[in-house]
């Protein structure tokens, strides 16, 4: 696996969750997109997680649960993440509340995902999703942990994809 197509995969999938949302705001049938919007979300979430984890040399197998790929984060990083996203969502200052709402969502792209099964499935504050993608992508490109694919052209092929590991730019507020 390469560690900047885990950090570019991260930004897509954040990318393609808040264009569902903002999508979503448009439609009539607000339920049309919801179950699309919130597994990309959580998603999203996963795999920016995944992406700081990988960077940092720190092994994570098979996880899948939210919760548990979190705690795997060092200290200073989960504290930067829960910054972030006081910021943006102060409610979640709360440490008790930000953690239920987080153990709520931790299954979510499972849960969700198969949600046509007729499956129970937990009920939880989209907004706490929304926050904490945004917090969980903030905190990566504060690391620097940020990729841009460019077009290049080589002998082989007409058109071909460069990655480029680059700063990342402060993400506005």
């Amino acid at each position: 696996m390469s560690a900047d197509f885990i950090v570019y995969e991260a930004k897509a999938f954040y990318n393609a969750y808040i264009g569902l949302e903002q999508l979503n705001r448009e439609f009539e049938d607000k339920m049309l997109l919801w179950i699309p919007m919130l597994v990309n979300g959580a998603f999203s979430i996963e795999i920016t997680l995944k992406a700081i984890l990988f960077k940092r040399g720190i092994e994570y197998g098979k996880e899948h649960n939210l919760l548990i790929l979190f705690e795997m984060l060092p200290k200073s990083i989960q504290d930067e993440i829960w910054s972030h996203l006081a910021e943006k969502a102060p409610e979640y200052a709360d440490q008790k509340r930000r953690t239920d709402e987080l153990t709520l969502i931790s299954n979510a792209f499972v849960d969700y995902r198969y949600v046509f099964e007729c499956k129970l499935v937990p009920a939880f504050d989209m907004r706490f999703l929304s926050a904490f993608a945004n917090a969980a992508i903030c905190t990566m490109f504060s690391l620097g942990y940020n990729l841009f694919l460019l077009p290049c052209t080589s002998e082989k092929t007409e058109v071909s994809v460069h990655a480029t590991s680059i700063p990342a730019p402060e993400v506005p507020g």
